[in-house]
């Protein structure tokens, strides 16, 4: 069964309300606490689901660079995701390392460097990006994945 790796910030849970630059969003994400407060993104909770009933799903999250994210991802990830097994979670510095034939992240930065089929979750720090794979919301994603599955 294809193995699909999600990110958790910017993709599933909502890093962006009120934020309006990446620097806001650097200084924000540095406060205690910030990670534990977001809401999901609007569709997401239902589109893993989804995703998770047909394929193989993995969520993965940088949090190695902000010392309180691993503890608030993870408290996050099991109150909005109590159906996610911990063992489907993955938290490292690169993903890069992530096993899994497709990545839906935010940052192409993480998809450059993959191994696998890359899918941009649109974002507001991201609008500009060229990546040729690219979703603007939830509803999209099953499709996205499912038509690269086909591809293959």
């Amino acid at each position: 069964m294809m193995r699909v790796a999600v990110d958790v910030d910017g993709v599933i849970a909502d890093i962006f309300a009120g934020v309006r630059t990446a620097q806001d969003l650097g200084e924000a994400m540095r406060e205690p606490g910030f990670f534990t407060r977001l809401q999901p993104i609007a569709g997401a909770l239902e589109g893993l689901l989804a995703i998770a009933r047909a394929y193989d799903v993995i969520v993965v999250s940088s949090a190695m660079h902000v010392p309180h994210a691993f503890a608030e991802k993870f408290a996050w990830l099991r109150r909005h995701l109590p159906w996610l097994e911990p063992d489907r979670i993955v938290f490292c510095g690169d993903k890069r390392v992530v096993a899994a034939e497709v990545l839906i992240d935010d940052g192409s930065h993480h998809l450059a460097t993959f191994g696998g089929h890359g899918i941009l979750f649109a974002s507001p720090l991201n609008a500009d990006d060229p990546w040729p794979h690219r979703v603007e919301r939830w509803s999209e994603l099953l499709d996205a994945v499912s038509a690269y599955a086909v591809r293959r």
